[in-house]
């Protein structure tokens, strides 16, 4: 076949969100390493699907917030790894913890709505991860609800 569109597909690709944090070494960012969050990624589709098989199961009905939901799903799913993020050790003295899934669950629980909203859009926003080329920073902020 004479066309090829693969550059196009946001799963090929991941992405570095800057979170609007200080991180562990304040002359650096603290940031988060994304894949896409649209039904193209089978892990986060199966994840939300079976959140709302359970919550069905138990006869509520879906938590609609993405403040949850990213709080819930994201970490594993959409969030893939973390750099400069800042932490507290065993002792209560500042580190940067290396990610883990548990670990960033209770990191986006910590995190203020506002923050986690931003987090929400960025892995929303197929333009991020594609692989034609890279978006520059005022589009992923755009993107992400800034």
């Amino acid at each position: 076949m004479p066309f090829d569109f693969s550059a196009y597909d946001p799963m090929q690709q991941e992405a570095w969100l800057t979170l609007p944090i200080k991180g562990h070494d304040p002359d650096k960012p603290a940031r988060l390493k994304m894949v896409y969050a649209g039904t193209e990624n089978a892990q986060y589709t199966a994840a939300m699907n079976a959140h709302a098989m359970a919550v069905a199961k138990a006869g509520g009905s879906p938590d609609a917030s993405n403040v949850a939901l990213t709080r819930k799903l994201f970490p594993g799913n959409v969030i893939r790894g973390w750099d400069n993020v800042p932490g507290l050790d065993d002792s209560g003295e500042p580190c940067a913890p290396a990610f883990t899934t548990p670990l960033c669950v209770e990191f986006l629980e910590a995190l203020p709505p506002w923050i986690v909203e931003r987090i929400h859009g960025f892995g929303m926003a197929p333009k991020v991860f594609l692989a034609v080329g890279e978006p520059d920073e005022s589009d992923a902020e755009a993107l992400a609800g800034k």
